[in-house]
């Protein structure tokens, strides 16, 4: 009876043990096992998928090539299609003051437009064999208005030239204009003999030919 009495606690004994030793082990496999894999994937995901969407929705801008004349507006004169002369009947003489006109015949076929000044240089004679002559000028009468040129019409401006010394001021001898047109392009030379007196010759705007007076 007493060997049975203690060979019992030493099974208990090794069941402990065992039992410990199992526990222990679970325990070290689970601290040993590789943590769960971090959801950086979905996260980089939908930040991806945030970021393109607008891109794929955006609205279109509009056009830098959006036109900035009305329907139907003719273009601008081309000096190329332009020619030059001095309209003589139209020209006038005042007291102490000559208002010589010129006109800007179209040579195209389709309408056309200019809006403004003229700019007018002077030289000795016509062409490039001509010196320049030194008369300033300035802008003078109405303000510009837009005005259409039909097909082969014609418009004109006024040279408005002192003819008696002003204020000191002597006169010098102009045998011919060059002009740009308020469009640009290539200058127009024709002759014109008069005597430019005074600081500066006025010059107006591009008006149409009826409206120059005689």
């Amino acid at each position: 009876m007493l060997g049975r009495t203690h060979a019992r606690p030493a099974r208990t004994r090794t069941a402990t043990a065992v039992a410990a030793l199992l526990a222990g082990g679970a325990l070290l496999a689970a601290c040993s096992s590789p943590p769960p894999a971090p959801r950086a994937s979905t996260t980089t995901s939908s930040t991806a998928t945030t970021t393109t969407s607008p891109t794929s929705s955006g609205t279109t801008l509009p056009s830098s090539s959006t036109a900035t004349t009305g329907p139907g507006a003719a273009p601008a004169c081309a000096s190329a299609a332009l020619t030059l002369a001095e309209a003589v009947a139209k020209s006038s003489t005042g007291a102490g003051s000559a208002d010589i006109a010129f006109t800007l015949t179209s040579t195209a076929s389709t309408p056309c437009s200019m809006t403004g000044y003229p700019v007018v240089t002077f030289r000795s004679a016509p062409g490039s064999s001509g010196k320049a002559v030194a008369v300033a000028t300035r802008d003078t009468g109405p303000p510009p208005a837009r005005m259409t040129l039909d097909a082969h019409g014609v418009a004109a401006f006024y040279l408005v030239v002192g003819n008696v010394p002003v204020g000191g001021v002597g006169c010098v001898s102009v045998g011919a204009i060059d002009v740009l047109p308020p469009g640009g392009g290539s200058r127009l030379s024709v002759a014109a003999s008069f005597s430019a007196c005074g600081p500066s010759v006025g010059v107006t705007a591009i008006e149409p030919l009826a409206s120059l007076s005689t």
